[in-house]
């Protein structure tokens, strides 16, 4: 029998990671399909590299795209093991800011991927002071024949930039440029990019001396006074420091808001229509944007706790939380483009953002009232039939006065009109319950055949004579009323006698009621409260819930006594 023995396992190389460019390709060219995100990634290496300028230049003839900037620059090392190592962070060794104090925008080292998204090749040219230019040209056709032999990264070796575009940094001591070849724009205008560098890349609120130039005129918030122009509305930050942005609006009404125990700053603002907000283009809109040191780091922030109430379609501004990135914590997604939903500060940043939009919302509501325009139907602050009453208050006083509010008015006239509207909108209430009350009587005592009294006829009769002389010496050529019986002529009061009769109510029978109380009982008193309302006088609060009072009473009695008089028809 023969006996085996196992072995000693034989040694061997220990195992490590390794890399596809499938990889690059998922972290980096198809992450990044905003073509205003590939642009802000190389504004941001300028700031990071303390730049003073960015120039970038599109020639769409051509398809082609320069940015350059006059940062620090890297040497031919710095573009091996700092621009070209995927994953290598400014931040790594603690460090959070540049040489001159700027806080470093760049963190996972991953964002210079987002260069190749959009064009066939990037070429990227570098120097230091003093140091010569050196560069390499990043083919997207070979990385592709790389992912599909699925080559790793360091079996891919980069050309050298042509000798002309070597020589593209000779003009200043030290910076990068970087050269795209048959650029992808995605119908990205020129006015678009203007607009959106203006709104979206704020880096002169923390640093004054970045500029950013496009086709060699530098952006300025006034690339954006189109947007600050529709702005009707502003709610400042409480604190926040001066933003020439919003020196650019005219608001017509404004105040500040607090987000107690955030560090943030910033404004929000509504403009006059939803379509206000459409400044780039059909599809896209300027929303509530939050900005972590200058630059734009989530897009439309409200869409985490949507409203649907009306002022979200008028909304706009922006957030700034500069310590959302600490240095040490990176609450960013991979795509920089938007922040992690669970982070703690952006958490809170919500809850305080939702608490401050509901105050605006509201403010909101009243302004566009009192500036006689639709407001937030959805509010319940105020009842449909209230602000179907404060609208047409405000229809008839432009049928009166269609200049009111206009260059053509005077401010004087203003404030007079407004202060004779005032309490307009509750007496359309009482206007309106008066006019139905006694007309109702009118009917009833028509229908059922009640007998004016002796002194009904005679009220009538003075009132009718008292219009016949008016008439006469008004001049006018006709009469103008559609109804010369003596009902009508007769007011509430005088009505209320008229089909006042005592009454077995609908429960009578049932034992709970036996007779409903003469309704003249209050003629004297709703006399009194009609003619305040009619004579626009203005009822004080105690008036009003008396009128109301009377009112309702005057109502329910009305519908027993048709009940009533049908019943004794039948019974007959």
């Amino acid at each position: 029998m023969t006996t085996t023995t196992a072995t000693a396992p034989q040694p061997s190389e220990p195992f490590k990671f390794e890399f596809s460019l499938t990889v690059l390709d998922h972290l980096g060219r198809q992450l990044y399909r905003n073509f205003i995100t590939v642009i802000g990634e190389a504004i941001s290496n300028a700031w990071d590299a303390d730049a003073e300028n960015i120039w970038i230049n599109i020639d769409r003839g051509n398809q082609e795209m320069t940015i350059r900037d006059d940062g620090i620059g890297m040497t031919h090392d710095d573009i091996q093991n700092k621009f070209l190592k995927i994953g290598y962070s400014k931040r790594k060794d603690g460090t959070t800011r540049t040489r001159r104090g700027r806080p470093y925008i760049g963190a996972k080292g991953i964002g210079k991927l987002a260069l190749l998204s959009c064009a066939d090749s990037v070429t990227v040219v570098s120097k230091t002071a003093g140091g010569a230019s050196s560069g390499c040209v990043i083919d997207n056709s070979e990385i592709d024949q790389a992912i599909d032999e699925d080559k790793s990264g360091q079996e891919v070796t980069l050309p050298d930039p042509h000798e002309d575009d070597l020589h593209i940094l000779d003009a200043q001591d030290h910076g990068t440029a970087i050269f795209f070849s048959k650029v992808r724009m995605s119908n990205s205008k020129n006015e678009f990019l203007r607009k959106a560098l203006a709104l979206f890349f704020r880096f002169s609120l923390v640093d004054s001396s970045f500029s950013i130039f496009f086709n060699d005129a530098e952006i300025t918030v006034d690339d954006a006074k189109e947007l600050a122009k529709s702005t009707q509305y502003l709610w400042r930050i409480k604190d926040s420091p001066d933003d020439q942005f919003l020196g650019l609006m005219n608001p017509s009404r404004e105040n500040t808001i607090a987000l107690e125990g955030l560090k943030a700053r910033g404004f929000l603002a509504t403009v006059k229509k939803p379509g206000d907000l459409i400044v780039f283009g059909a599809k896209e809109k300027v929303r509530v944007d939050l900005f972590v040191n200058g630059r734009l780091r989530e897009r439309d922030i409200l869409s985490h706790r949507p409203s649907a109430r009306v002022p979200e379609q008028y909304i706009y501004g922006q957030i700034h939380m500069d310590a959302l990135d600490s240095g040490t914590n990176d609450p960013f997604t991979s795509s920089r483009e938007s922040v992690i939903e669970d982070d703690p500060q952006f958490t809170e940043l919500l809850k305080g953002l939702a608490k401050a939009v509901n105050q605006i919302y509201d403010e909101w509501d009243d302004w566009r009232i009192k500036d006689r325009q639709d407001g937030d139907d959805e509010n319940q602050k105020r009842s449909k039939k209230e602000r179907a009453a404060l609208r047409l208050t405000e229809e008839q006083a432009k049928e009166l006065f269609p200049e009111t509010g206009t260059k053509k008015s005077s401010e004087t006239f203003d404030e007079l009109l407004e202060k004779a509207k005032r309490g307009l909108t509750k007496s359309l209430d009482d206007y309106g319950h008066i006019y139905i009350l006694e007309n109702l009587m009118r009917q009833i005592a028509t229908r059922y055949h009640m007998k004016l009294n002796p002194n009904n006829e005679k009220t009538a009769d003075g009132y009718k004579t008292k219009a016949e002389n008016d008439f006469r010496e008004s001049l006018l050529q006709e009469k103008c009323r559609t109804c010369e019986k003596r009902l009508w002529y007769l007011g509430l009061d005088d009505l209320m006698k008229v089909v006042d009769r005592k009454t077995r109510s609908p429960e009578a029978s049932a034992g709970k009621q036996t007779v409903n109380t003469p309704i003249k009982s209050q003629s004297a008193s709703i006399r009194y409260l009609r003619n305040i309302v009619m004579h626009t006088a203005g009822l004080t609060p105690y008036g009003s819930e008396q009128l109301k009072a009377r009112k309702e009473a005057i109502a329910a009695n009305l519908r027993t006594i048709v009940v009533d008089c049908e019943k004794s028809q039948l019974d007959t």
